[in-house]
């Protein structure tokens, strides 16, 4: 437990993670200037066919915080960057430990299983909270120009499609929806900030690493990319595309299924690494 404590203050102490965070706030505030300047631009339509029309639904609340809408370069960044901004504080903590020697004086004190567990929890907790922060903070200040309004499934203003996973909820229960979807941002923030702390342990790079984790999510967004052309009811099967929502259909059990493979590869590397690791 104390080692927790320790990797804990680490973690969410050092300057890269305020860093991330602050990067990402950038691009959650960007976004939502994107979008008000828009709403700025449309007013006067809005206003003259609301009576006849349910117009303004396209700039309420639920559609155009960062994860619907689909305006700002802000937004953009953030989903194809997400892996770095949650790699980014804490990730690469292992590999600068071993290269500057101190992590057999470390391990020496607390035994390895209790060091990499420290690390594993302290990497996921760190990515969780840049990532699933900026969805939250951008939501909130969007709470704030934006109307709140339940979402209407007749109109084509949302790009929650009718068999996409959580569009029940979305369509009746909007906040939950906002606040289920963070939750699985922040989860997917943390394993993938994870994967680039399993592959310090191996390729001993850290650069190295960082690439080998965003050619893998975005590498797999373009793979399906090809696949799928054209084809609009293709299940989505990208990590990518389910955090952003890219027009296929969403089903949950693909992610939860994804996430859980990611979280099984993890672990079984980890401890490999917590067995055969050599302090002497």
């Amino acid at each position: 437990m104390k080692m927790i404590k320790i990797e804990l203050k680490k973690a969410f102490t050092g300057s890269r993670f305020w860093l991330a965070f602050c990067i990402g706030q950038f691009l959650g505030i960007s976004s939502i200037l994107t979008v008000y300047r828009s709403w700025l631009s449309q007013r006067d339509y809005i206003q003259y066919w609301e009576n006849r029309f349910p117009v303004r639904q396209a700039y309420t609340l639920y559609n155009v915080w960062m994860l619907n809408e689909q305006l700002s370069i802000g937004r953009t960044l953030f989903f194809f960057w997400l892996p770095f901004l949650a790699a980014f504080p804490f990730a690469a903590s292992y590999y600068q430990e071993e290269k500057k020697k101190q992590l057999r004086l470390v391990l020496v004190r607390t035994g390895r299983r209790e060091y990499f567990r420290a690390k594993y929890l302290a990497v996921f907790l760190s990515g969780f909270v840049v990532i699933s922060g900026t969805l939250l903070v951008n939501l909130a200040i969007s709470a704030v120009f934006f109307p709140w309004e339940k979402p209407l499934p007749f109109y084509p203003y949302f790009n929650i499609l009718e068999n996409d996973f959580g569009a029940a909820i979305f369509y009746s229960y909007p906040s939950l929806y906002a606040g289920m979807y963070i939750l699985i941002e922040g989860i997917f923030g943390g394993l993938l900030a994870n994967f680039v702390f399993v592959c310090t342990m191996y390729v001993k790079n850290q650069f190295i690493s960082f690439g080998i984790v965003l050619l893998v999510y975005v590498g797999a967004e373009a793979i399906k990319n090809i696949l799928f052309v054209g084809n609009l009811k293709a299940q989505e099967i990208s990590v990518y595309g389910f955090l952003r929502g890219s027009g296929y259909v969403r089903n949950g059990w693909i992610i939860l299924g994804e996430g859980l493979l990611f979280l099984l590869i993890q672990l079984v590397l980890v401890e490999k690494q917590v067995r055969t690791y050599e302090i002497y």
